[in-house]
C-alpha cells in the first residue's frame, strides 16, 4: 500500500512590482489542474511529473516549470517564488 500521494503547492512569496492582483494556476503534470496561491494534489502513481505554475496579472503571463518526483513516502511543500 502507497498511501496517499499527496504534494502540496504554495506560491505566496510571489509578487508583482506594480501591485497588481495575482491569478495562479497550477497543471500537475498527470491531467489535473487547479487554482489559487496554495493547492495541494494527490498523484496516483509515485513518479516524474512536469508541473507548471502559471501566474498572471492584467499586463504579463509567466508560466514556470518544475520537474516533481513523487515516491512512496511523504511529499514535501513545494515552495515557488516569482518576482
Amino acid at each position: 500500500n502507497l498511501g496517499v500521494l499527496r504534494a502540496n503547492f504554495d506560491a505566496s512569496q510571489s509578487t508583482d512590482p506594480d501591485q497588481d492582483e495575482l491569478s495562479f494556476e497550477w497543471s500537475f503534470g498527470d491531467g489535473q489542474t487547479a487554482s489559487g496561491v496554495q493547492t495541494s494534489h494527490i498523484y496516483q502513481q509515485p513518479g516524474n511529473y512536469f508541473v507548471q505554475l502559471r501566474v498572471k496579472d492584467s499586463y504579463s503571463d509567466t508560466v514556470t516549470s518544475r520537474l516533481l518526483t513523487i515516491s512512496d513516502i511523504a511529499a514535501p511543500v513545494i515552495t515557488w517564488d516569482l518576482e
